[in-house]
């Protein structure tokens, strides 16, 4: 089971709908098993720096601009059929056709991901056609090209063996800067709202969290 698996609360729709009938409702989430607090902290607390970098970036982002326009920026949304497509031809654009297999499901948590041979999307999600293929640089020409890389090299499944370090802690953000590329508007806002969000939540209720993202 995946930390992403983990973190997922077992009773996550039926808390869903208790908060969205009311907001000032905090979700009683049950898990499968303890989280422990070191896996919680294990890439860190929020840092200032890095906090005070995310404002910066949310404050020109949203300069003369609300909500609606920076989803604009993104252009028009597509179906699910068109989504598939696109995905279709950018799989056989570097040649993993045979690899990958796409699913769409109500109960994944994360809008997209990637597994060794699985792309998994969620059916409630929305996507934009811009912002579709910063997620397919994302998930696919940097997680899944780098996974398939490392599958030649005579560390695989040998990494402690080696001494390498976690590639999360680089290769996260270099998916999420690759996901910049093929955009028109190169921000990084989303990312910088989830920052913001993640040092909110450290200090205040899930409630105050949604009350705090709506102002």
């Amino acid at each position: 089971m995946t930390l992403l698996q983990k973190l997922t609360p077992t009773n996550l729709l039926e808390e869903k709908e208790k908060f969205l009938a009311d907001n000032s409702y905090n979700p009683q989430f049950i898990y499968s098993e303890e989280i422990t607090a070191s896996k919680l902290l294990q890439y860190g607390k929020p840092k200032q720096k890095y906090l005070t970098l995310a404002q910066e970036i949310l404050d020109r982002a949203y300069f003369g601009r609300n909500e609606a326009d920076l989803l604009m920026m993104e252009g028009p949304i597509i179906s699910h059929q068109e989504v598939n497509q696109k995905i279709a031809s950018f799989l056989d654009m570097h040649h993993l056709t045979e690899r990958y297999q796409v699913i769409w499901s109500s109960s994944f948590v994360s809008r997209a991901s990637i597994t060794k041979d699985k792309i998994k999307l969620r059916t409630s999600s929305e996507f934009r056609k811009d912002d579709l293929i910063g997620m397919l640089y994302h998930e696919i020409g940097t997680h899944a090209l780098r996974n398939i890389n490392y599958e030649q090299q005579p560390w695989f499944k040998k990494k402690k063996e080696f001494g390498f370090s976690d590639y999360l802690l680089t290769e996260e953000g270099l998916a999420s800067l690759h996901s910049l590329l093929p955009k028109d508007y190169k921000s990084a806002y989303k990312s910088a709202i989830r920052y913001v969000s993640v040092t909110y939540a450290q200090a205040h209720s899930f409630s105050e969290l949604w009350k705090f993202l709506g102002n």
